[in-house]
C-alpha cells in the first residue's frame, strides 16, 4: 500500500503541525532563492514567502491539500487580515464582533480559484462554513480529544489555569499536582495510541516503519513542552486544548507577515504528484532550500536512498534541507554521506525548543557538491 495509495481527495491536515518559527530559523531562505516545500496544509509554505524568494514550489500527492493552499492564497489576495482570520476559522468573530456568513466571503474568492480547487470547495461547502482550518482529519481528531476526552478528567477552569503564565518551577509543580494525574495519563495513552491515531487522525501506512510506542512518546514530549515552555505562548497547544490560538497566532497568520506574504504570492507554484517525479524533472542544481516535512518517515530505506540522491541532483552546490522525524530514525545523510552533511541534529532537546511536540528530531542538512 504505502503513502501513494492514500485518498488524495480528503484534507488530512488543515493546519501545519510543524513549528514554523523553528523551520524558518534553520532553512535560512534568502531573497531570490528557489525553495521546494511539501505543501501539507500550506501554512509553512506561505510563511516561506516572507523572505522574498524568487520561487517556492509547493508539492503534494493530495489534490485536496493543494486546493486548501489555493484557498488560503486567495484569502491573502482578496480579504483583509481580519476577514481572513475569521473566514479560515482562526477567530470566532471579526474584530468588530460580527460573524458574517463564511459562504458569502467564499463567494468573493471562488472565481479566482483554479477550476479543480473551486469544484472541490463547491462540493464541500461545509468545510468553509465551519471554518476550514478545523476541518482536516487530524484537526477533527484533536477536536474529539478537546470536546469529549479531556473533559472527562480536566475541567475548562483547569485548562485555563494551565494556560496562565507561570515560571518553570510553577509549571512543573502544576503538572505534578494537577495535570499529570493517573486518570489523565491512562486516557491520554488510550486516545493517542498508534491504532487510534492511525484510524482517526493520520493514516495507518504513515506508521509502517515505526518501532517506538507512540502514546508513550507523545506523553513524555507533551509533558516536557508543558513544563519547559510557556503554554500560553504556544498557538498549537492552545488550539488542541481550546480550539483557539490564544494570544499567539501561527507565523503565517500574524498581522506583521500579512503584507509580505500577499506581495510574494506570485512566487508560489503548486504541483500535484510524487516528490521523486518532481525532483527528477527539475533542472540540475536549481533548488536552494528544501522544506521536507517528515517525508523520510514514510519511506523504506531503499526509497530514502533514491530520494536523497534526487535531492542532491536538484540542489544547488550548497543547498539546505530541513525535515523532521517523529517515530522513525531517518537521516538523509546516512543514504548519501558523500554529498549530504548534517549541520544540526536536534533530538533530545527538541520538545523544549519547538512549539510542536510531535517530533523526536529536527534535522538540518547541507548538500556538498562541486
Amino acid at each position: 500500500m504505502g503513502v501513494e495509495s492514500i485518498n488524495k481527495n480528503m484534507i488530512r491536515y488543515s493546519q501545519c503541525w510543524e513549528d514554523c518559527d523553528t523551520l524558518l530559523e534553520h532553512m535560512k531562505v534568502e531573497a531570490g532563492q528557489t525553495v521546494l516545500s511539501i505543501c501539507s496544509a500550506g501554512d509553512n509554505t506561505l510563511s516561506l514567502l516572507v523572505n522574498n524568494p524568487a520561487k517556492v514550489i509547493a508539492v503534494d500527492l493530495s489534490a485536496a491539500q493543494l486546493a486548501l493552499l489555493e484557498l488560503k492564497m486567495q484569502c491573502f489576495k482578496s480579504l483583509s487580515h481580519d476577514q481572513m482570520l475569521y473566514f479560515l476559522g482562526a477567530r470566532p468573530t471579526q474584530a468588530d464582533g460580527s460573524a458574517p456568513d463564511r459562504l458569502a466571503l467564499y463567494g468573493l474568492l471562488r472565481m479566482e480559484l483554479s477550476a479543480l480547487a473551486r469544484q472541490y470547495f463547491d462540493q464541500n461547502t461545509q468545510l468553509i462554513s465551519k471554518g476550514v482550518i478545523d476541518q482536516g482529519k487530524m484537526e477533527r481528531y484533536f477536536r474529539i480529544f478537546r470536546k469529549h476526552i479531556l473533559p472527562l478528567v480536566k475541567s475548562r477552569a483547569l485548562v485555563d489555569e494551565l494556560l496562565r503564565a507561570k515560571v518553570r518551577n510553577q509549571r512543573a509543580d502544576f503538572y505534578r499536582r494537577k495535570w499529570g494525574t493517573l486518570q489523565y495519563i491512562i486516557l491520554f495513552k488510550l486516545f493517542f495510541s498508534q491504532q487510534l491515531m492511525g484510524l482517526l487522525g493520520r493514516e495507518k501506512c504513515f506508521f509502517d516503519y515505526a518501532k517506538e510506542n507512540l502514546s508513550l512518546f507523545l506523553l513524555q514530549a507533551s509533558k516536557t513542552a508543558l513544563i519547559e515552555q510557556e503554554p500560553a505562548h504556544n498557538p498549537y497547544l492552545c488550539w488542541i486544548l481550546t480550539g483557539d490560538y490564544g494570544a499567539v497566532l501561527p507565523h503565517y497568520l500574524r498581522v506583521e507577515n500579512f503584507e509580505a506574504i500577499r506581495r510574494n504570492l506570485g512566487a508560489l507554484q503548486l504541483r500535484q504528484g510524487n516528490l521523486n517525479d518532481l525532483l527528477g524533472e527539475m533542472p540540475e542544481g536549481s533548488i536552494d532550500s528544501f522544506n521536507l516535512s517528515d517525508v523520510f518517515e514514510y519511506l523504506a530505506p531503499e526509497q530514502c536512498r533514491t530520494l536523497a540522491k534526487l535531492i542532491v541532483r536538484a540542489s544547488t552546490p550548497d543547498g539546505r534541507m530541513v525535515y523532521w522525524n517523529m517515530l522513525v530514525d531517518r537521516k538523509a545523510a546516512a543514504f548519501d554521506p558523500q554529498h549530504l552533511q548534517i549541520e544540526e541534529d536536534f533530538s533530545t532537546s527538541l520538545a523544549a525548543i519547538t512549539k510542536t511536540f510531535f517530533y523526536k528530531r529536527l534535522l538540518v542538512e547541507r548538500v556538498c557538491k562541486t
